[in-house]
């Protein structure tokens, strides 16, 4: 999935979603030489867009992020791929593929902790436990006989306060 400029590799969505999953992404950005005319200032400010916007957030959680190293001279932006260029992509992304533990980032059903598909009778059961608890406190052989505290407390005041 590709965001574009606002967001280039949107890990965050799968953050709504229970499944682990796993992305890849091109390590292409390389910094660029001295900016000397404006065609190459848009350029920078593009890369930086491109970039800047997804490192402000965090990861999800069941998610792991792999990067698939390309060469210099093979940057992302490049659309006329060669056959040789091609072949160099897919052998990155194969090498990528090979440090995956995929089973690690496998589910047959979604991871979802914190949702509750009815909440009102979440709500009803923690209620009447709480009244358990509650009566049960109240029993008589839950009283005590007699209390004994002690405490002991050392006080420290600073000569100029």
């Amino acid at each position: 999935m590709d965001g574009g400029l606002l967001s280039n590799y949107p890990s965050f969505l799968f953050a709504q979603g229970g499944y682990p999953t796993i992305g890849f992404r091109l390590a292409d950005i390389h910094p660029l030489g001295p900016i000397g005319d404006t065609p190459g200032y848009l350029k920078a400010l593009l890369l930086t867009m491109a970039e800047a916007h997804d490192k402000q957030r965090p990861v999800p959680k069941r998610f792991k992020s792999y990067v698939i190293e390309t060469p210099p001279d093979l940057p992302a932006t490049k659309f006329d791929l060669s056959p040789d260029d091609g072949k160099c992509l897919f052998e990155a992304g194969q090498r990528a593929g090979e440090k995956v533990q995929w089973m690690d980032y496998s589910s047959s059903a979604p991871h979802v902790p914190y949702y509750d598909p009815s909440p009102d009778d979440a709500l009803e059961l923690s209620m009447s436990e709480a009244c358990k608890l509650r009566d049960q406190f109240y029993q008589a052989e839950q009283y005590v006989d007699g209390l004994e505290h002690a405490a002991e407390f050392e006080l420290r005041i600073e000569a100029d306060w």
